[in-house]
């Protein structure tokens, strides 16, 4: 969906954002930063910040491939792109 820029600034102030704006949590980020010290935000039931199945299965599957296919084969990365001569030093020249 499109917007225009008028018309995001619109429903945001319709919608979420100002209430964001009037939560202790944001008041608490503010003043943790004014006052540099460590914020101590409250805890939000509501929010959950589990992975969903379907990352979960992503997740296992790429640790997976990473596990059989890349580390066994680091060496291999650095046997062939690594020059096989010394380092030169400045002392060399």
């Amino acid at each position: 969906m499109f917007q225009t820029l008028s018309e995001a600034f619109e429903g945001a102030e319709q919608g979420n954002m100002v209430k964001s704006l009037q939560c202790e949590d944001f008041k608490e980020g503010v003043a943790h930063f004014l006052e540099k010290r460590a914020a101590a935000f409250t805890v939000n039931k509501d929010m959950h910040f589990d992975f969903s199945e379907k990352v979960q299965t992503l997740q296992k599957r790429l640790q997976h491939f990473m596990d059989e296919h890349v580390y066994p084969n680091e060496h291999r990365h650095h046997e062939e792109l690594e020059p096989k001569r010394p380092v030169e030093t400045v002392a060399d020249y």
